[in-house]
Order: C-alpha cells, then structure tokens, then sequence
C-alpha cells in the first residue's frame, strides 16, 4: 500500500483511512506492507538509505524519504517540470522496494502523485494494482493541466478504481473512461458507547463545532460567515479544532476581522483522536461547510455520537445524511443556507436532537466489519484473477 500519510505523522482522513483499510486487508492473513513517501527539501537522499522500517500491529511500514524538484526554475533543465525529481525518486524506491519483497499487487491511496507512480510501476511489473480516489487528489487536482495528464494515467490503468463516494465515481468517469469500473467502498465508524445529549440552557448561546485539516476545500468562509449572520440576533460561539495548511491561517485572521467574529471564535489545537468524542459531545451542532470532500470520517463521528450535523451536498455528505432525519444538507459556498439550517437548530432543540438520533441509527450501517468485508472482497477479486 503506497500513501502520502499515515499515522502517527499524520492525523487527519487521508491517513486515517490508509491505516484502517492496511488493518482489514492484514485480516485476510496478507503479509501488508505500507509504503509512506515522505517529500523532503534539501539534497536528495541516497535510494540506498533513504528508508526506515518498523513493525506496527502486524502490519510492516516503510517510511520513504524522496528528493523534491529544486525550487530556483533556473537549476532544472528544459525538459523537467515541478515534480520530475520527486516522481521519478518515488518510482525507483518503490521499484527498489518491490524488488525486495516481491509484492502481488500495488494499493495507492491518492491519485497523484503516488497513485500515478503506483500504477506505472505495477504495469511495468506484471502485477495488478488498485488505486483509491480520497477526495481532495481529484477535485483539486482535476484543475490543474499540468497533473491531469498522470491523474488520468492512473485512472485508465488501474485494475480497480475505489471511490469513497457516488459523486467521487461520477466525477472520475465524466473525466476518463477507466478499464474498469470504479467501486464505491465508504468509510467506517466505531460504534460510540456514550451518545451525545443536549447542553442543560445556561445562557452561553449556541455552541458549534467544526474540525479538519483547514484548507481552502473545506469552505471556512461560509461557516465563518454563517456565524456572523446568526451573531446579530443571538449568542453563538464557533470552535474549530484542527491544523491550516500553509497561509490559511492567515486567510481565516483577515476574515474574522472582517467579520468582527474575534469573540465568538475559539481555536483548538489539535488533539488525540482519543478526546476528539469528548469535544465533540460538548457542542451543540457540528458543521461541515466543504466545497470538496470523499467520505468524511468527522462527520461520521459526530453523526454516530447523535449529534445535530450540518453539512454541504458534496462527496458522501449526501450517502450519509438523509435531510430531516439524520441532518441538514446545505449547498456548498451558501452561507445563508448554512445560517438558517443552524437557527433552526438552536429554534427547534427537540427537533434537533430527534436529528442527533436519526443520526446515531443512520450509522450503524457503516460498521468496520461492512467496510472490511468490502475491502476483502475486492481483493480477493484482484489477487485471484
């Protein structure tokens, strides 16, 4: 299995979502191995020692270091691009990788770059490969022509294409025609023991929620904005826990200043999965306001909690929520939709928390073991044929 994250250096989806699906396919009995390229700045490392390994709940983890292009346009030569050196030291460690251990088949995590390399290395080998579509590695990088070329490589030449959700599928195929067709295997949650209740009325206002890895795709703004809009007719307090990508933080400075929001927003940092519940049950609505998404696993989290969710029409948002019965759905880049579907929430506590319970019963259906026996399946497909 190839990915750009996987924990304990990463904490958000993408690694999450890695880990979980090495965990499963292990359970077949499979000798697992996860390949996590790590890009470095600086001079490139040596291929011959540019790799630490370790042994992690039966699975095998082998963390790969990869030169990047130099930044100075001038130090490349007319025929590189951004990414020639980075791509082409993610290939021969890989290949170097599989020399050594004689892999039966290739699983990337992410288009581009490591589904792309992924894909190239297998066909080269004779061997199958699986490529799964996250969210962000297509929807952002669908925009970008000079990526669309191995973004479409990796589509057409996987043996199997796994998409976290309908619209992820839909997307890939108004794109490319892939070989085969892409299957849709969602994300999981653990069942949660102690459910969310409402807060007992103190005075303090509404109380929402939002967490991720913050970046232009998961549609700060308009939850920003929402905030401000319910702010001048009553009390609320926005908390978001979670990491900016580089100069995003600066981006969410400029907006609360603009906005006036510097006393109602609390910014945590980020935290153990572990107390991720705990503050979680201490809202009062959770909201997701992203442009892009796969399969949310925070969103699943909150939902199997019982607590009231908003979310955007994107990725698995739709899969999840049925509108009234176990959340809100609003359009993305809408904050007024986002504003009204909360006043309705802090209007109607009772109905809200008959959502929270919708919710916790809508997730019951993504269990790990329907989602491992989705990924088991699959592989069984590939490795047999």
């Amino acid at each position: 299995m190839v990915t750009p994250e996987y924990p304990p250096e990463h904490r958000g989806g993408l690694a999450r979502t890695a880990a979980r699906v090495a965990r499963h396919v292990a359970g077949l009995g499979l000798e697992v191995h996860v390949a996590h390229l790590v890009v470095r700045d600086g001079p490139p490392p040596r291929l011959d020692h540019d790799r630490a390994t370790r042994w992690e709940d039966g699975l095998v983890v082998h963390r790969l270091e990869v030169g990047a292009e130099p930044r100075d346009p001038a130090a490349r030569q007319s025929w590189d691009c951004e990414h020639t050196l980075t791509l082409r030291m993610m290939f021969e460690s890989l290949a170097r990788l599989h020399q050594e251990h004689g892999f039966a088949l290739l699983h990337a995590f992410f288009l581009f770059p490591v589904g792309y390399v992924a894909v190239l290395l297998a066909g080269r080998a004779g061997i199958p490969s699986l490529v799964t579509m996250v969210g962000d590695d297509f929807n952002r990088f669908v925009f970008s022509p000079a990526k669309l070329a191995p973004l479409t490589h990796a589509l057409r030449h996987a043996d199997q294409v796994v998409a976290l959700s309908q619209e992820m599928a839909r997307s890939a195929e108004a794109l490319t025609n892939p070989r085969a067709r892409i299957r849709i295997i969602h994300n999981s949650v653990e069942p949660v023991a102690t459910a969310w209740r409402p807060r007992p009325p103190d005075g303090s206002g509404l109380r929402v929620g939002c967490a991720g890895y913050f970046k232009y795709s998961k549609g700060l703004p308009y939850l920003l904005a929402a905030v401000a809009e319910l702010a001048r007719e009553r009390e609320v307090e926005l908390q978001l826990l979670g990491g900016f990508k580089r100069g995003q933080r600066a981006q969410l400075e400029h907006w609360v200043r603009e906005l006036g929001l510097g006393q109602r927003l609390d910014l945590i940092d980020p935290c153990d999965h572990s107390q991720v519940l705990d503050w979680l049950r201490g809202l009062d609505a959770f909201v997701l306001p992203s442009m892009s998404e796969g399969c949310p696993n925070i969103l699943m989290e909150a939902m199997a909690c019982g607590l009231p969710c908003v979310a955007t029409r994107v990725g698995a948002c739709p899969e999840l929520i049925e509108p009234g019965v176990s959340g809100l759905l609003a359009p993305a880049g809408d904050s007024r939709a986002l504003a009204e579907a909360l006043a309705w929430i802090a209007d109607q506590p009772e109905a809200a928390a008959g959502l929270g319970r919708g919710a916790r019963e809508a997730m019951r259906r993504f269990t790990p073991a329907a989602e491992r026996a989705a990924w088991l399946e699959l592989y069984q497909e590939l490795l047999e044929s």
